[in-house]
C-alpha cells in the first residue's frame, strides 16, 4: 500500500478504509443480528469509499495529466479490482459461502494481496485460502515467475506502448479524410494496445505471485483474434465476466431470449465496473448481445462453417473497438461509419508513413495475440533433442527483453501515465 500511495495516495487511503470496514464485517458477521441491514450498510460504505477515491483521484491528478487521454487522468490504479472484490467478499459472507469465519488479519491479507491488487484476477476467499495452502516455493517456480513477469512487461512496454506511441494521437481524431485502410489499421492498433496492456499486467501479476509460490489463475488468454465470440466472452477479463454472469445464472439457464438478455446484462455490469460511462456501457452491451446470440446459434445450428463465425466475430469486435476508441458517442459512430466504407478514399500515400513506422511491430503483435507462438515453443520443448537448446535460447531472449524494457523505462518520463493506462 505504501508503493501504491507513492503515485496514488487518495486511492490508497480509500482502499485501506474499505478493507478495514470489510474485515470488521467479516469478523463480526457470525454474531450480528439483522445481517441483511448490516450487509447493505457495509456494501454502501465500500461503494462510497470507491466513489470518494474516484473523485479525489480525479481532482488530484487533473492538472498532472491535463494533456493525457481522458482515461489516463480519471482511472486510479487498482481501484476497480479491489472494490469489486471487496463487494463480492461481503456478499459471499452474507450467503454463507465462506468456509470459516475469517479474522481481521486474514480478511486484510485476502483483500490487499499484492500480486493481484492492481489488475486482478478477482478471487473468492475460499480460492485464496486454497491457493495459500497449496503454495510451494521453489527455484523452478521463481524461474517461471520471473520469465512470466518479463513476458508481461514486454507486452506492456514493447508492444502496447510502442503501438500507442504511433497511433494514440489518431484515436478519436478521425474525419472523412481518413482512408478506409487507415481506419481499419487504427482500430487494429487500438485493440492490440488495449489487449497487450491488460494482458501484460495480468502476466506480471501471475509472475510475481509465482515467485512467492502462489499460483493465481490467469485473467486473460488469447481472445482478441480468436475468431469466436463465445471464446472471446470466456477469455476476456475472465474473473470479472464470470462473476457478473453468475449474478444472472438463473436467466442463463432459461430459453434463448432469457439467456441472451442475461449475458447482455452481465456484460453491462462489466461495463459499469470498467467505468460508469455511457460509451463504455454501450460497448459492453453490444459485445454481450452478440456473445449471447453466438452461443445460442452454435447450439442450434451445428453445420454453419467456421469461416462465417470468424467473419461475424471480426465485424462485431472491430465495430465495437471503433466505438470505444473515440472520445464521444458521436465520434464513435463516425468511426464505425469509416470502417463500413463511408470514407471517400481507400488508400493515400500518407498512410505509408504509419505503416512504415509501426508495420513490423503490429505484425509481431498480431501473431503474439493469436497465442501460436506459445504453442510453437511448447511443441518444440516436447522434443528431447531440442528441449535444452530451447531453454538456453529462451533464457538469453528473456534477458535481452528485460534489458530492452529497462532502456524503455529509463527513457520514458511518464511512468505514472503508463501505470494508469494499464489499470483499466
Amino acid at each position: 500500500m505504501i508503493f501504491l500511495a507513492v503515485s496514488d495516495i487518495v486511492s490508497a487511503i480509500g482502499m485501506i478504509a474499505a478493507a478495514m470496514i470489510t474485515a470488521v464485517y467479516g469478523k463480526a458477521s457470525v454474531t450480528l443480528h439483522k445481517k441483511r441491514l448490516i450487509l447493505i450498510i457495509s456494501t454502501f460504505s465500500i461503494i462510497l469509499m470507491h466513489i470518494i477515491s474516484f473523485i479525489g483521484f480525479s481532482i488530484y491528478n487533473f492538472q498532472r495529466f491535463d494533456n493525457a487521454h481522458s482515461f489516463l487522468r480519471f482511472c486510479s490504479i487498482g481501484v476497480p479490482f479491489f472494490f469489486f472484490q471487496a463487494v463480492r467478499f461481503t456478499i459471499d459472507i452474507y450467503k454463507g459461502k465462506v468456509r470459516k469465519n475469517p479474522d481481521i488479519n486474514d480478511s486484510l491479507e485476502f483483500l490487499l494481496f499484492y500480486p493481484r491488487l492492481v489488475i486482478g484476477p478477482v478471487m473468492t476467499y475460499n480460492e485464496h485460502i486454497e491457493m495459500l495452502s497449496d503454495s510451494r516455493q521453489s527455484s523452478e517456480k521463481i524461474g517461471e515467475g520471473l520469465g512470466l513477469f518479463i513476458k508481461g512487461l514486454s507486452k506492456k512496454l514493447l508492444l502496447a506502448d510502442t503501438i500507442g506511441l504511433v497511433f494514440s494521437p489518431l484515436y478519436g481524431d478521425v474525419n472523412r479524410d481518413t482512408t478506409l485502410l487507415m481506419s481499419w489499421i487504427i482500430i487494429l492498433a487500438f485493440a492490440l494496445e488495449l489487449f497487450f496492456t491488460v494482458a501484460g499486467y495480468g502476466d506480471m501479476a501471475k509472475g510475481i505471485a509465482l515467485c512467492y509460490g502462489f499460483n493465481i489463475p490467469a485473467n486473460y488468454k488469447y481472445p482478441l483474434l480468436s475468431g469466436s465470440l463465445s471464446r472471446f466472452g470466456s477469455e476476456w477479463n475472465i474473473s470479472v465476466v464470470s462473476w457478473c454472469k453468475s449474478c444472472f445464472s438463473p436467466m442463463l439457464r432459461g430459453n434463448r431470449w432469457q439467456s441472451i438478455i442475461g449475458i447482455t446484462a452481465a456484460w453491462v455490469m462489466v461495463g459499469f465496473w470498467y467505468r460508469p460511462e455511457l460509451q463504455v456501457i454501450i460497448w459492453c452491451a453490444w459485445l454481450g448481445f452478440w456473445i449471447g446470440l453466438d452461443g445460442y446459434i452454435r447450439n442450434q445450428f451445428k453445420r454453419i462453417p467456421s469461416v462465417i463465425y470468424a467473419i461475424v466475430f471480426f465485424l462485431v469486435t472491430f465495430f465495437g473497438w471503433a466505438f470505444l476508441s473515440a472520445d464521444s458517442i458521436s465520434d464513435g459512430i463516425n468511426m464505425v461509419g469509416l470502417l463500413a466504407g463511408s470514407s471517400t478514399n481507400i488508400f493515400r500515400a500518407q498512410d505509408l508513413y504509419y505503416i512504415s513506422q509501426a508495420g513490423i511491430i503490429i505484425l509481431i503483435a498480431v501473431y503474439s495475440a493469436t497465442g501460436h507462438f506459445d504453442i510453437l515453443i511448447e511443441r518444440i520443448r516436447r522434443i528431447p533433442a531440442f528441449c535444452a537448446i530451447t531453454n538456453i535460447l529462451g533464457f538469453i531472449f528473456q534477458i535481452l527483453l528485460l534489458l530492452l524494457c529497462i532502456v524503455v523505462l529509463v527513457n520514458n518520463n511518464d511512468i505514472i501515465a503508463l501505470q494508469l493506462k494499464g489499470a483499466i
